[in-house]
Parts: C-alpha cells; structure tokens; sequence
C-alpha cells in the first residue's frame, strides 16, 4: 500500500508540472490561461480604420496660364521671334507636359497624399491596408486610414490650401544703368541686391527706367503684360476657294511695342524662387506691303501679306532668386531709338538691362 501511494503522489506532481509548464507563455503575457474552445489572439490588436470623406475642389481646380495669344487676341503665342522658333527658345520654357506624360489634378493629388502621408498602416498602392480615391467630377477624397493617419491628411491638407492660397508677384524694369556700375555689378553675370547698402547701390546706379511691370499669380502659374502699344499686322493668307470666285482669309499677328514680359514663378526651400522668363523690349519701324508674281511674268501684284521691320532686345531662361531681392539680368546694347522711337537717337546706342524682382503679396496687407 504505501508503495503505490508514493507512485500516486509522483504521478499527481508529474501532472502538475506538465500544467504549469504549459500555463507560462500566457502567464508570462499577463493574461490568464485561455478556456477549452475559446480563441488566443497572438501579438497587438490591429489599429482601428476609420473612413472620411475630404472636399478637395479647390485643389483641384488650379490656376489657368495666360500666354500672349490670350492677351493680345492673336494665333501667336509669343510675340518674341526667340520663343516662335520650333528649335527651343523660350517657348520651350513653358512647353505644356507631353499627354502621355501628365497625370490628371486627380491622380497627381492622390500621388502626393501618399507621400507625403507616412500612416502605420501604409497606403494600398504600396501593399498596406490604407486606401485613397478621389471621385470626379464631384471632387471628393474618400481616405480609410487610422486617427492617426487621418489627421496627417487633414495637417497636409491644410498645408497645400495655404500653399494654393499664396500670391506670387514677379516685377520686371527695363532699365539703363551706369555703365561703371554695371561693369561693377554684372562682372560675374547677374547681380542680387541683398543687403540695404547693396539695394541703396543699385538705386543710386539707375540712370533711366524705360518701362516696369508686375505681374500677380498663383505659385506656378504663367502670367504675361505688354506695357506698350502692340501694332498687329497681316503675317499671311489662307484662300478660300468657291465656285467661280476666291477670296483670302487674313493670319493675325502682332508685334509688341515697349516691354512685353511671359513669366511664371515657382516658390521653392529657403525663401527661394526659380523662375522662367522670357523678355522682348521691341519697335515697329516699318510695315510693307509684300508682292507675288502676276498672271504675267513681268506683272507683279501686290499682297495682303505685311512684312514688319523692328528693333528688339530679347532674353529667355531660368534664374532662382532670393524672394524680395532685386536681381540684376544683363541685357544688352541697344539703338537709344528702341526706347525712344525716336529716329535721331539711331546713332547712340545704350546698355539695356532687366532687374527682377519675385516676392509673396504679404496676406494682412492683402485683407486691407
């Protein structure tokens, strides 16, 4: 009897131990040991998702361009001969994106959040569990993310509106300066007045400010003045043929007079901005009528088509300036008459130069 006792007892502890040994991992997890038939959830409980709705309308939209063919009601969209050429020039600057290229308002909206968005659970496009669509033409983000996540795209929201909200204002003059002081200030290409005494030098150094303009916009956006008197003309004919009779259906274009100015500004880091010019000082000193060849050879007839005689200062390409810095741009030597329109100023000639200047339209000056 006392035999098989002490085998009782061994075989209850041995029963023991073997329960308790299977009880630590949950008891090492601070959780009591599960019952018969109920599930054991292993690791962290997943983030909660939660789905929003965002009226993203004004982000998509967008600011339209204004080129020269809107602003002076022509089929030319840059009075300057350098931005006409096909071979580049400034009307390569403000090339739209090629349509294979450029991704809807919609698709580039989405692209950015889910940079920009960092939320634990990721983005679907990128094998997370986060999912962003945005509906037209309605103009609705429906976002499912955690709180977290959502109130990353709330803040980046808020962030681009503002961004979307800014105005940008890009001064052009056209300018003579003293020739020491350009030799001085334009030795290594351009000039930026950033200190007082640099700003006070380059004022002091203005002989003759021949025209000034400023443009207002949106970050991004092109924007284009003529501050002159533009003279159109009849660059060529399309005939029009009918049953017994023809007739010509007139090309306009149109040759600026003064400063014509295209730009469009780009807000970068640091209180910088890059932006893309193109520049024409110009003057209409003639327009002739053209001739063809008549029914007979020594027969010349005259044609509706004009051709233009002028004086030009041209310049195109991209700088990136410190905003509400006057930044010099070198021009060149010019007939005084260009400015003038005056035919005995011919003979002399002046140094023509452009000073730029891209500041923000500050917001409380703005509300007054």
């Amino acid at each position: 009897m006392r035999t098989r006792q002490v085998v009782a007892a061994g075989t209850t502890l041995v029963a023991m131990a073997v329960v308790g040994f299977l009880a630590l991992p949950l008891m090492s997890q601070g959780r009591p040991a599960a019952a018969q038939g109920e599930a054991v959830q292993v690791g962290p409980p997943a983030p909660e998702m939660i789905t929003r709705m965002y009226d993203v309308r004004p982000l998509l939209e967008g600011h339209p361009d204004y080129g020269f063919a809107f602003l002076m009601r022509t089929e030319d969209e840059d009075p300057c001969i350098l931005a006409d050429s096909g071979g580049g020039g400034a009307g390569a600057l403000f090339a739209p994106v090629t349509p294979s290229q450029e991704l809807t308002p919609a698709q580039h909206l989405k692209e950015l959040i889910e940079r920009l968005v960092n939320c634990e659970v990721g983005w679907q496009s990128a094998g997370g569990s986060g999912t962003l669509d945005i509906y037209m033409p309605w103009g609705e983000m429906i976002v499912k993310t955690t709180v977290a996540g959502h109130k990353q795209v709330a803040a980046t929201l808020e962030a681009m509106a503002a961004r979307n909200a800014l105005t940008v204002v890009t001064t052009v003059q056209a300018v003579e300066l003293d020739p020491q002081l350009a030799d001085d200030l334009l030795a290594r290409g351009s000039f930026a007045a950033r200190t007082e005494d640099q700003k006070k030098a380059l004022r002091a150094g203005i002989k003759r400010v021949f025209a000034r303009t400023s443009l207002s916009g949106a970050d991004g956006q092109t924007l284009s003045s003529n501050s002159g008197e533009p003279q159109t003309y009849i660059k060529d004919i399309t005939p029009i043929v009918a049953e017994s009779a023809i007739a010509h259906d007139p090309v306009i274009a149109c040759v600026p007079n003064g400063l014509s100015a295209r730009v469009r500004g780009r807000l970068l880091a640091d209180g910088k901005a890059e932006l893309n010019y193109s520049l024409c000082y110009a003057r209409l000193t003639a327009l002739r009528s053209s001739e063809f060849q008549g029914a007979t050879e020594d027969a010349l007839a005259k044609s509706p088509v004009e051709l233009p005689a002028t004086l030009s200062d041209q310049r195109a390409g991209t700088v990136r300036l410190d905003l509400g810095v006057p930044t010099v741009l070198p021009g060149g030597a010019v007939p005084l008459s260009l400015m003038t329109g005056k035919d005995a100023d011919a003979g002399t000639t002046v140094q023509l130069d452009y000073i730029v200047t891209v500041r923000l339209l500050d917001a409380a000056s703005e509300r007054k």
